[in-house]
């Protein structure tokens, strides 16, 4: 599943579904489209694509009105340290690299069809993320 025009129509449906009208708020913008906005109970929301509508509720259903000061760990830092590194791992630990191991099995059996061993090298991982990089590179 991706965030693309076939999940709009689902998305909004989970939005009222969930209680919420759905309303579109005007820009100004001569090259943007419309953002949207849900309104629930004198709560407001407001995104640009109905997937992100919905994912902005979400957060706010599971965290309430105190998401801003939670004490979170940095999720974006550690999805871009572990996802496409440029280098052999060399710095990581054998904890650590065995953990980045398990961590991105289903990331490429599950999306890239690479099946890598237990017992693969940091050479052998960064040559994998490597190619993955660039096949990904060349598609576009």
């Amino acid at each position: 599943m991706a965030d693309a025009g076939n999940t709009w129509n689902p998305a909004l449906f989970v939005i009222r579904e969930k209680g919420y009208g759905v309303y579109r708020w005007p820009t100004t913008s001569e090259d943007a489209c419309d953002d949207l906005v849900a309104l629930k109970d004198g709560r407001a929301f407001f995104a640009q694509n109905p997937v992100s509508l919905l994912g902005l509720i979400a957060m706010w259903e599971r965290l309430g009105d105190g998401w801003r000061r939670q004490g979170y760990p940095d999720e974006d830092d550690r999805i871009l340290q572990f996802t496409y590194r440029y280098d052999t791992f060399v710095e990581l630990d054998d904890e650590a690299f065995s953990n980045l191991v398990t961590y991105l099995k289903p990331y490429l059996s599950g999306l890239h069809g690479v099946e890598i061993p237990t017992e693969i090298t940091r050479e052998r991982l960064a040559e994998v993320m490597e190619k993955i990089a660039e096949d990904y590179a060349n598609k576009e």
